[in-house]
């Protein structure tokens, strides 16, 4: 049926049955998969699953007349595109047009399969709590809910892939997640919720530090940019894309999180996803933009949307002249600027006025220990030394301090090397390395400036 839809380069070819189609794929590839729900010896969710992994730079959209929220939600984390039976044929074609240009957006193919072997992003376990606890209580409003989903960028993004996909027959693309909430319902909602997986990084503590960051960033961005919408008198729907902008600018690097350190390293060998600033990491940047822009592309967001979060990550939006003419891309910028130049005091000016409350030192010189502890008592601030190799990296690991004092030759690196091994261990203590002749000298703001330690 699909056939005379398509142009003569398209070839459509259909059999009946799950097993028939994994026969298929073990001989040749294919660009997209359209399966149906129900059939015989294996589901379409079963057979989208396996795809998933045997071919994922293979485009997945199923077919259902099922109803059933949990059924949708199962289907939504196997596929890329969800259509509800009946389903218009011109319609289905355009979104298998739509998903072949994607590959447009990702010409590695290392990125089309990572991209096409996640089902979701990382999400914080909290936020899952919290939202199954807004369902479940009968005072919570849609705004309520609508909130929750709006401060996490992985629901966000599923949420919106499913109001956008055929089933909900919307006439327009939905970037208001009020208004995605209010027409997926809360019972599709409850199952997303159920089902979605939830990666696991928390076994690296600096996977999970830096994680939360990323939320809280986009979170805090999207909402800036909102603000700056409403501040400058620009149309609503200018500030639901802007909002919408903001929590998906860092879904590239979301995806790069997805994506086991082995994999990523063999795949791109010169990304980092670990980096102070990324002024100095364009190619690691064009990876996040090429991941983020091809997801997004197969979820069916708006091409507004995937263009300006694309640009942004890349780094080749135009400057901004004037806040004139209101757009979504002006709006991500400018929320930027406002984010910046609210943390713009850095944390060492903070400590320079005597906030310090915790020191770490990790040295093996007893005389140091003892100075260093002497002035902490004096001034009440808490002390732990740490003195070979081991005890360094677990109590760097298990507790946050606001200093640590670092003698490099307690570890077998390069003194170079030595901070960057630390900050994968901790990212937020700040970490002074300590010279060959440590003196008085190099402590006294940690004191206030009075100071008499003898070394």
């Amino acid at each position: 049926m699909l056939q005379p839809f398509f142009d003569a380069e398209t070839e459509v070819i259909t059999v009946g049955s799950g097993r028939e189609a994994l026969e298929l794929f073990s001989r040749g590839k294919f660009d997209v998969i359209v399966s149906d729900l129900t059939m015989p010896e294996m589901s379409g969710a079963e057979l989208l699953a396996r795809v998933s992994q045997i071919s994922p730079r293979t485009a997945r959209v199923v077919l259902s007349g099922d109803t059933d929220g949990l059924t949708v939600s199962k289907c939504l984390l196997a596929a890329h595109r969800y259509f509800s039976k009946p389903f218009d044929p011109i319609t289905l074609t355009k979104a298998i047009q739509s998903l072949n240009r994607a590959v447009e957006a990702a010409p590695r193919a290392e990125i089309r399969e990572i991209v096409g072997k996640l089902d979701g992003l990382p999400t914080p376990s909290e936020t899952y709590m919290q939202l199954l606890n807004a369902l479940n209580s009968p005072d919570k409003s849609i705004d309520d809910i609508a909130a929750i989903v709006e401060a996490d960028p992985s629901l966000a993004t599923k949420v919106l892939q499913a109001v956008n996909s055929a089933m909900f027959g919307a006439g327009r693309k939905i970037v208001s997640l009020t208004d995605a909430v209010q027409m997926i319902g809360l019972q599709v909602l409850r199952a997303l919720v159920l089902t979605i997986h939830v990666f696991d990084f928390y076994q690296n503590p600096r996977m999970k530090n830096e994680l939360k960051q990323l939320w809280n960033h986009s979170a805090s961005v999207a909402k800036n940019a909102r603000d700056i919408c409403e501040e400058q008198g620009w149309k609503a729907s200018i500030a639901e894309e802007a909002f919408l902008c903001g929590l998906l600018h860092e879904v590239g690097r979301l995806i790069l999180a997805a994506t086991p350190e082995a994999i990523r390293k063999n795949h791109f060998p010169q990304y980092l996803f670990f980096r102070e600033g990324e002024k100095d990491c364009p190619v690691s940047r064009l990876i996040e933009a090429e991941a983020g822009t091809y997801l997004l592309s197969l979820w069916g967001l708006p091409e507004s949307v995937i263009q300006t979060v694309h640009d942004y990550t890349a780094r080749t939006t135009q400057p901004i002249e004037t806040a004139e003419a209101g757009s979504a891309a002006a709006a991500l910028a400018l929320a930027h600027e406002r984010e910046a130049q609210a943390g713009a005091r850095p944390a060492q000016e903070e400590k320079k006025r005597g906030e310090i409350k915790s020191i770490l030192l990790l040295s093996e010189n007893s005389m140091l220990t003892a100075a260093i502890n002497a002035e902490c008592r004096r001034v009440d601030k808490f002390f732990m030394v740490a003195g070979n190799l081991r005890e360094a990296f677990q109590t760097f690991h298990d507790l946050q301090f606001d200093i640590a004092l670092v003698d490099p030759k307690l570890f077998p690196y390069p003194p170079d090397q030595v901070e960057g091994h630390l900050r994968q261990v901790n990212p937020k203590t700040e970490i002074r390395l300590l010279s060959a002749t440590s003196g008085p000298s190099e402590y006294m703001d940690l004191f206030g400036g009075q100071i008499a330690l003898s070394v």
